[in-house]
């Protein structure tokens, strides 16, 4: 795209050089006003009773320019009686407490929480659409504004010492269509891949479920020298449904030991070193992994007492607290570790149940469903040997576990390497996103016609 004409240097680092005949000001100078929201009394239901008033949020502000999704909704009384404060069409919302400089533009009358402050721009200086444009592009601005605190907060003084470079009327009218055009075409594209990377997760999800339930796809059950249509039986088990004839239903404790982490005494809080052997606990268990936490570790010395919960390669880390059967496999570069007090360790027996295909089995999504079910304690879910050990499993023979294990393990690669494509390009396209709009309401491009 072509450039304007000629430039003038603004003064402003984040916004250098402007075309000659754009103003530089102050958004105190272009503002009507800047005001911070509030929130009525959430024991007052009468303030809620059939809202239209729409009341945002930090939550709301996800991304798009326009905000289209109210945290609740006000009546008109919550107005009147001054426990909420409204805001015209057009006013530019700015998160300003935590999570601060996240921007967006209300296309209706709104209210907004003490966490947002909302700046109504004078109509003859400044377009809402086009201050929200480039009032978005200062968010890492507004962070550097805030005071470096536990928890920042941006004053509405400072807010209103930020520069904007402004075009006339006639000119932020048409920079503003071609944003909302063209962000609106990227905004359509990353939503398509967005619900590509669901989708591909949900085959993902569908088709190690069904092999680990039903055995290989009849063209990989060729290639590996198996049935491809085994006969089915009942498994005696609802969520498991049927399964080929061949297969045993066990209970785990039939083809694992199953252990606890340590209890009590047995390991403090005060024992915890950084940079020893690690504790592996639920939060260590990402996507079938251990992601160890260097500060969660113990001394060598520590680990020697503690030797019966040391983890072997091909041992299960299973989750027994908090989010239901995270379950991860422990792998040579993984040792050595130690199983936490919110784990427990599961020893396959190599004869009866290969580990890579106990892995798969014990991440079904119905497992999950079922734990919930069972898990003792009243404030936080909880497992223990007896329950886990009463988990069924269907177990072909240990020669086509390896088999299944070794075909969904280059499915699911192949799976997440589509997605991680997909996330890449979403990536490229929000940066092509942030750098058209820069282009644009900076005036390194001319795009009036």
């Amino acid at each position: 795209m072509r450039a304007y004409p000629r430039y003038r240097d603004s003064g402003v680092e984040w916004i250098g050089e402007v075309p000659e005949h754009w103003q530089v000001s102050n958004i105190a100078r272009a503002a009507r006003y800047i005001q911070t929201g509030t929130t009525p009394p959430t024991t007052m239901d009468e303030y809620y009773e059939d809202g239209t008033v729409p009341w945002f949020g930090p939550s709301s502000f996800r991304g798009a320019l326009v905000l289209r999704d109210p945290t609740k909704l006000l009546n008109e009384l919550a107005i009147r009686d001054g426990v909420a404060r409204h805001f015209e069409a057009g006013t530019v919302m700015v998160t300003t407490i935590a999570s601060v400089g996240k921007v967006g533009v209300v296309t209706t009358r709104a209210s907004c929480n003490q966490q947002v402050t909302g700046v109504t721009f004078d109509e003859h200086l400044a377009l809402p659409t086009f201050a929200g444009f480039q009032m978005s592009l200062l968010e890492s601005v507004l962070k550097e504004v805030a005071p470096a605190t536990t928890l920042p907060i941006l004053s509405q003084s400072q807010i209103g010492h930020l520069t904007l470079a402004l075009p006339p009327l006639d000119e932020q009218r048409a920079i503003a269509a071609y944003l909302d055009r063209e962000t609106e075409r990227i905004e359509a594209l990353v939503a398509k891949k967005r619900l590509l990377i669901e989708r591909l997760e949900e085959y993902r999800t569908a088709l190690i479920t069904r092999t680990v339930t039903r055995g290989l796809p009849p063209e990989a059950a060729r290639a590996a020298g198996l049935d491809p249509s085994p006969r089915l039986k009942p498994s005696g088990v609802e969520w498991l449904g049927d399964v080929p004839e061949h297969w045993e239903v066990q209970r785990l404790r039939d083809c694992s030991l199953i252990q606890t982490g340590p209890f009590g005494s047995q390991l403090h809080a005060d024992e915890y070193t950084s940079g020893g052997i690690p504790i592996v606990n639920p939060a260590n268990i990402v996507n079938g992994r251990v992601v160890p936490d260097d500060e969660a570790t113990i001394t060598p010395a520590k680990a020697d007492e503690l030797s019966r919960h040391a983890f072997r390669a091909g041992d299960l880390a299973f989750g027994r607290r908090g989010e239901m059967a995270r379950v991860a496999l422990l792998v040579p570069s993984d040792l050595p570790a130690l199983c936490g007090t919110g784990c427990l360790r599961v020893d396959p027996s190599r004869e009866r149940a290969e580990p890579s295909f106990l892995l798969l089995a014990l991440g079904l999504g119905a497992l999950r469903d079922w734990l919930e079910l069972v898990a003792v304690g009243s404030t936080l879910a909880n497992l223990n040997e007896q329950i886990v050990g009463r988990i069924p499993v269907a177990l072909p023979p240990p020669s086509e576990q390896r088999a299944i294990a070794a075909f969904l393990g280059e499915e699911t690669a192949r799976i997440d390497g589509l997605s991680a494509e997909v996330e890449t390009a979403i990536e490229r396209l929000q940066e092509y996103r942030t750098a058209l709009i820069t282009a644009a309401v900076t005036g390194k491009i001319d795009v009036r016609e």
